[in-house]
């Protein structure tokens, strides 16, 4: 029926975290659409650890569940991620009037989407709630 159940996306979960344990990695943690964390073997290289970690996502059908199992849930209306997320750069003010999708991807190619922004940007938040979940993402309110 193309929809991912949680119990399957969990199996596949299961499957992916196995295949990553079994290659050595730890500390291992995975939340919402796709974020995850580990610490790879000591002495493995990135690019190493980069590569037996696609080949647990392919091996466990972890990776290509991640957007078949997310976006039914956050684009319920099947609205594009990058329009959405485009839209909410714009919306909270990370980026001006006019800005496009073409603009989006020509960032994201160059590897500039991020720009400067640190965690301790005061504009991180915007940037951060614009990624996870950008039909819902609202400017930060001042608590003082």
């Amino acid at each position: 029926d193309g929809a991912v159940s949680e119990a399957e996306f969990a199996e596949a979960e299961q499957n992916y975290t196995a295949c990553l344990q079994d290659s050595g990695f730890s500390d291992i943690e995975l939340g919402e659409q796709g974020a995850r964390s580990y610490l790879p073997p000591a002495g493995l290289a990135d690019a190493d650890s980069e590569a037996a970690d696609q080949a647990c996502q392919d091996a466990s059908g972890w990776g290509e569940l991640l957007s078949l199992y997310w976006d039914p849930r956050l684009y319920p209306n099947h609205q594009d991620p990058v329009e959405e997320t485009v839209a909410c750069f714009v919306r909270l003010g990370l980026r001006e009037e006019g800005y496009a999708v073409e603009d989006y991807w020509a960032e994201f190619e160059a590897g500039t989407l991020r720009g400067s922004l640190t965690p301790a940007d005061p504009t991180w938040a915007a940037y951060v709630a614009c990624n996870d979940d950008p039909v819902h993402a609202q400017p930060a309110q001042d608590v003082g």
